[in-house]
């Protein structure tokens, strides 16, 4: 009690560093980024290559599937590249937000605009 009140005279008089609120723990953090990864890989980031790889005609198959893959790479390393300054200047949890409002978003594109291909030979698809 009485280091408390002498910390705290110190403090008035300027001698003492002054109290820092704690910092948030980061502890579920990693656990966090792990399950969405595991989430995405079995799930939502199965579907591009899926996609690309069966909606476009046989004669435009290659250069579509090129197109498609190079978007995605194009897009994962601009996240890749700006995520550090966004972490930094964002609370980590709304940027989990936004990542899972997109995956969302998709979810009900994939859901409601997408065909059905399965069981249907990519040749009939193209009709």
């Amino acid at each position: 009690m009485a280091d408390s009140q002498a910390f705290r005279i110190r403090q008035r008089l300027g001698f003492a560093p002054p109290l820092r609120a704690r910092p948030p723990t980061t502890r579920p953090f990693p656990a966090c980024v792990f399950a969405f990864i595991a989430a995405h890989a079995v799930g939502q980031g199965t579907v591009i290559w899926v996609f690309i790889s069966e909606i476009f005609p046989n004669r435009h198959r290659a250069s579509g599937q090129a197109l498609g893959s190079f978007t995605h790479w194009f897009f994962a390393a601009l996240l890749t590249t700006f995520f550090p300054s966004l972490v930094s200047s964002f609370p980590p949890g709304y940027l989990y937000l936004l990542f899972c409002g997109t995956m969302v978003i998709q979810l009900a594109w994939v859901r409601f605009m997408m065909p059905e291909t399965k069981g249907i030979p990519p040749e009939q698809i193209e009709h």
